[in-house]
């Protein structure tokens, strides 16, 4: 359904918007990000130089979750999984 792709699309983009935040900021731990009509949560979690985030987007009741896990020097996405 349109829903579904808009969601998607949207979970891939807040995961993009969480990778370059926590690149550019490496105590970044996270939080919430509306994009149009669609609201991400953003999760943080790891230690040391490995991080896991997740995200997920809502949309009329939908929801769509990616995982990724990253190192953080070198910055570098080792996963990605939805």
């Amino acid at each position: 359904s349109v829903d579904r792709v808009e969601t998607s699309h949207s979970a891939e983009s807040c995961m993009e918007e969480a990778l370059l935040r926590l690149n550019w900021d490496n105590a970044y731990a996270g939080g919430t990000v509306n994009l149009s009509s669609v609201t991400c949560t953003i999760g943080i979690t790891g230690t040391g130089n490995t991080r896991t985030v997740t995200v997920s987007s809502l949309l009329n009741g939908g929801t769509y979750s990616y995982t990724a896990d990253v190192t953080l020097s070198p910055f570098a996405v080792i996963e990605w999984s939805y």
